[in-house]
C-alpha cells in the first residue's frame, strides 16, 4: 500500500502571494496548493499591487513579503489596504524587526509569518487567517502577531 503524505486538502480560496524569492514563491506554492487554495504569484510589491488590482474581489488572502525590490512590501501593504480594506494581508519577512511588523499589525495586517517558517506554522496561520477573512469586518478578532 503506497501512502500519500501530504496533509489532507483543507483550502478554499485564492491566495495572492508576493514574494521576490523565486525558490520561496515556488515552495509556498506547492504548500498552499496542496492544501486545496488557488495561489496566484507575484515577484515584486508593484505586480502584487497590480494583481490584487486585476483580480482583488477574487482573493481570500494576500501573503506579503516585507523585503522585496521595485515596491516593498510596506508601501504595497499600504497601498492594498487603502483600495481593499478587508482582504486580510498576512506579512511575511525572515528580516523585519518587530516594531515594523506591530505598527502594520496596529494598521490591519491580518498576522505575521516570520521566515523561514515550518510548514504547520504556515498552514495554521494561513488557515486562521482565512477564517477570519469569513466574517464580517465588525466581527473579526483583532490582529495578533
Amino acid at each position: 500500500m503506497v501512502h500519500d503524505e501530504r496533509p489532507p486538502s483543507t483550502g478554499r480560496g485564492t491566495i495572492l502571494l508576493v514574494d521576490d524569492e523565486a525558490g520561496v514563491r515556488r515552495a509556498t506554492q506547492r504548500l498552499l496548493d496542496r492544501q486545496g487554495y488557488r495561489v496566484v504569484t507575484a515577484s515584486d510589491g508593484e505586480r502584487g499591487v497590480e494583481a490584487c488590482r486585476r483580480g482583488g474581489a477574487g482573493f481570500s488572502l494576500v501573503i506579503l513579503d516585507l523585503s522585496m525590490p521595485v515596491m516593498g512590501g510596506e508601501d504595497a501593504f499600504e497601498l492594498l489596504r487603502a483600495e481593499f480594506p478587508h482582504l486580510p494581508i498576512l506579512l511575511s519577512s525572515g528580516h523585519a524587526s518587530g516594531t515594523r511588523v506591530d505598527s502594520l499589525i496596529a494598521r490591519g495586517a491580518a498576522g505575521f509569518l516570520p521566515k523561514p517558517f515550518r510548514v504547520e506554522a504556515m498552514i495554521q496561520v494561513v488557515a486562521q487567517a482565512m477564517v477570519e477573512s469569513a466574517r464580517p469586518p465588525d466581527l473579526r478578532a483583532p490582529s495578533r502577531r
